[in-house]
């Protein structure tokens, strides 16, 4: 990322900020903590378990053949142990996660839909040629 104006930048590249300027550079806050060159660590706390986990996952995106998200379509999911479950796809046309403990082979098909069509949108109209 480069910002830019009057001669002076401000780069973010990786992990390292450059700041330049011609004149002065002004920087203003309560406290100034400058700390380099080395890293700061930090301790997290363990993260908890969600009640749907295991060793394996597998998530997916459907989209059309233009690479356009299918939103809010039902996909049902067959997985060997815990059955068919059907789910919709977000926005992005993200299916949900699917967690297990072992590898296996599950099975997905997009669930038959009412196909609704608007008012003349099923019109046809040749066009005239000049």
């Amino acid at each position: 990322i480069l910002l830019t104006s009057g001669g002076a930048y401000i780069r973010i590249k990786g992990s390292n900020i450059e700041v330049h300027a011609p004149g002065t550079i002004d920087i203003k806050g309560a406290k100034k903590t400058l700390d380099g060159p080395a890293s700061m660590e930090h301790d997290f706390k363990e993260l908890p378990n969600s009640p749907e986990s295991g060793m394996y996952d597998e998530q997916n995106r459907l989209r059309t053949s233009f690479g356009t998200p299918l939103e809010d379509v039902a996909i049902e999911f067959d997985v060997p142990g815990q059955g068919k479950r059907v789910y919709f796809t977000d926005q992005d046309g993200m299916t949900s996660r699917l967690f297990s403990d072992k590898p296996d082979t599950a099975r997905m098909r997009l669930v038959p839909d009412e196909l609704v069509v608007p008012t003349g949108a099923d019109t046809f109209v040749p066009r005239i040629k000049p």
